[in-house]
Parts: C-alpha cells; sequence; structure tokens
C-alpha cells in the first residue's frame, strides 16, 4: 500500500519552514573528513535548491537548507575540495546534496553527470550517493555504474521506518513497499550496493516504542534484500515540525543506550550489516551548519557516560564486534538506569499524539483554523491507528 500524504503536517511543516534563510551563493561545496574501520570516508555536500520532499513541508525531522540553484562551478569546486583532502584507494567518498542525487528537480541530469565525474577521477576506492527509492531507474544506477568504474558503488535509501500508520503520522513521508523492493533489484542490476538509512527516535513516538520500530524497520529493509542498514538517530534541526515539538515539551533526542540496544537486538541476526551513524553531529563547524540548518539538541547521555558510549559506537562501526555492544551494556550508570525504566513502560498513547497535534495545530496554523479542521485531523488519526 502507497503511503499518502499528511495534509496536517505538511501544512504545518509548510508554515514552520517560512524565512529560513537559504545558503549564501559563495556556498557551494564543503567536505568533511573522519576515519572509518581505518580507512579515510569523505563526505561531499554541495548546494541544491533542496529537497524536493521539503519543499511539500513534508518530513517532521528534516531541514537540510535550502539554496538557490546547483553553482554552475559544482564540479570543479568538488574536483577542487577532493583534491584538498588527497583521499586514496581506500578512500570512501559520499557525495551528497541537501535531498536526493538522483532527483533531476533537485540535481540535473548533465550537473549530476559531472559532479560523478569529477568523483570519479579522484583515488577513491567507493562512492556512496543518497536517494529516494522513487528516483532510483535503471538508466540512473547505468549512467552512476558506468560514471565511477571500477571503483564501487553504493546507493544509500532513505526508508526512516516500515510502518506505513508511522510514516504518515509520525513521518510525514511515503513509502510503497514495491517501490522499495524495486529499488533495491535495480541497484543490484547494476552491481551496486544498498544500504537503507532507518530513523531511530520519530517524533511523537516514546523512546521503547521507536526502539521497536527501528528494529523492525531493519528486519524488513534486510527481507527487502538491502545489503545493510545505517541506523540514525535523530537530531533536533531547526525550522521543523520536529523542533516545534522539542521547544514546547514535546520531545526529546533518543538516549544513546536506545542507539545500543537496537544494534545489539540485531547484531546476532545481521552480523557486520547494521551500523550507527550520526550520533553527534557531523556537521559542527561546517558552513551549512549555520547557514539554515543548525542542530539544537542532539542523542546523548549523561556526562559521565557520554565520552564512553561514542567512543564504543566509533568501536561497534568500524569492527562490528559484539563484544563491543556488550562491554557498553554492561555500564552501570544512573542514566542507563533510567533510561531502562523510561522504554520498560506502555506503548504508544495516541491520546498523547493527539494532544500534541492539538498543541501543534493551534500554536502553528492558528486556533481559529484548528477549531475549523481540528476534529477531522483527530479523526482520521484515531481510524487510521494500528499498533505500530
Amino acid at each position: 500500500m502507497v503511503q499518502t500524504r499528511n495534509p496536517f503536517l505538511s501544512a504545518v511543516g509548510a508554515r514552520l519552514r517560512l524565512g529560513r534563510a537559504h545558503y549564501p551563493l559563495e556556498v557551494s561545496v564543503t567536505v568533511g573528513t573522519e576515519v572509518v574501520d581505518g580507512k579515510p570516508f569523505i563526505r561531499v555536500w554541495f548546494r541544491t535548491s533542496g529537497c524536493t520532499y521539503d519543499r511539500q513541508g513534508l518530513c517532521t525531522m528534516c531541514n537540510y537548507g535550502v539554496g538557490d540553484r546547483v553553482a554552475e562551478t559544482v564540479a570543479e569546486d568538488i574536483r577542487v575540495a577532493l583534491r584538498g583532502v588527497q583521499p586514496d584507494g581506500q578512500s570512501t567518498v559520499l557525495v551528497s546534496p541537501s535531498g536526493s542525487m538522483f532527483d533531476p528537480r533537485e540535481v540535473p541530469d548533465e550537473i549530476r553527470a559531472s559532479i560523478l565525474t569529477a568523483v570519479a577521477e579522484t583515488e577513491v576506492g567507493t562512492v556512496v550517493c543518497e536517494t529516494r527509492p522513487e528516483t532510483v531507474s535503471d538508466e540512473s544506477m547505468r549512467e552512476f555504474a558506468a560514471a565511477i568504474s571500477p571503483k564501487a558503488g553504493v546507493i544509500e535509501l532513505g526508508l526512516e521506518s516500515a510502518d506505513p500508520w508511522v510514516l504518515q503520522w509520525c513521518v510525514n513521508k511515503r513509502l510503497d513497499p514495491e517501490e522499495f523492493r524495486r529499488a533495491v533489484e535495480v541497484c543490484h542490476r547494476h552491481g551496486l550496493r544498498v544500504l537503507a538509512n532507518v530513523s531511530l527516535g520519530t517524533a511523537f513516538l516514546p523512546e521503547g516504542t521507536a526502539i521497536r520500530d527501528a528494529e523492525r524497520a531493519v528486519r524488513w529493509a534486510m527481507e527487502c534484500g538491502a545489503d545493510g542498514c545505517v541506523v540514525f538517530p535523530l537530531h533536533v534541526r531547526e525550522w521543523t515540525v520536529l523542533a516545534w515539538l522539542w521547544r514546547h515539551g514535546w520531545y526529546q533526542p533518543p538516549s544513546l543506550w536506545s542507539l545500543v540496544e537496537v544494534l545489539q537486538r540485531l547484531a546476532e541476526d545481521y552480523p557486520g550489516a547494521v551500523t550507527p551513524a550520526w550520533y553527534f553531529d557531523y556537521n559542527a563547524g561546517l558552513p551549512q551548519a549555520s547557514a539554515g540548518m543548525p542542530i539544537l539538541a542532539s542523542p546523548t547521555t549523561c556526562p559521565y557516560c557520554l565520552e564512553r558510549v561514542v567512543r564504543g559506537l566509533d568501536q561497534y562501526r568500524d569492527s562490528a564486534d559484539r563484544a563491543v555492544l556488550d562491554k557498553l551494556v554492561s555500564t552501570a550508570c544512573s542514566c542507563r538506569e533510567a533510561w531502562r525504566a523510561a522504554t520498560a513502560e506502555s506503548g504508544l498513547d495516541l491520546r498523547e499524539v493527539a494532544r500534541a497535534y492539538g498543541e501543534l495545530g493551534a500554536s502553528v496554523m492558528g486556533r481559529e483554523w484548528w477549531a475549523i479542521h481540528g476534529t477531522q485531523v483527530v479523526d482520521e488519526l484515531l481510524e487510521a491507528r494500528r499498533e505500530p
């Protein structure tokens, strides 16, 4: 079943993004580097007009910014930027716009071709691109594989959740399960690996429910043929529904203990295939962090545990060694006990979701608007409910 969009959350999301600053034209490309599994991992971001979903008010958690257009010099800018970090044959480069690499409304075909050529000319071993399942076609994947050959290619597909109710009423993102399966098959047909991006800490979900939702999404994606999954604990980004909920006491980022829990639940069934990402702010200090997409709050633990947990997540990301997770879960700390108690509470309370919708609608859309439309919104929410 294709998930339909949520008109209420779309209207709220669009209104909350009004007045958001555009990326300045001089910010064309930024590069961040880290070491993953002993090898360089390079993140290359380039400015576009922004995600197509973003412009429709979709995705309660996302704000990767908005710009005026792709710079005409972007391919050369990327070439120069990569030269500056001196990649080698062991390097992986993730080249990504503020949305989907293979959506021509965001990245025109000829510009994408020039970008891939620029990346392919560098001494990297693997090229990763992010996109949505519906933008994957035989033509686009054939062109991608040919452009980067003989380098390895990876496509990251945005999934977030595999639960239709969560996608429509909490994430506000459409998903056709058959479209996801088809996209995986197309990528494999052209020799490309597929990673599914899964969210942890989705809006309106209690933390225990969010843990179960992320676990189920990973299992579903792997059953659909994904080669692996990347679990993203959500940060609170400015100009989003999530930011409004956070400011008004309806949301907190997930604990990093929740991320450890998800990884541990999946480690035995999918050894080495499920990795964590974005458990800290990779973009801190980069230009786009202050150009329309600041992060307001992040997943964490108590100060006593934080460094230990982040270091353990780094080690697990690099090694997939279950002993690392076992060591983390044996940590004795009051914050872990508080997390355990909080996640053991009962599941999703639909009345709380309806209350949050009510406050969100009255505050953002106006009390008069909510008085007219609120009953219909809540009725549809209740009718659509099923256990996530």
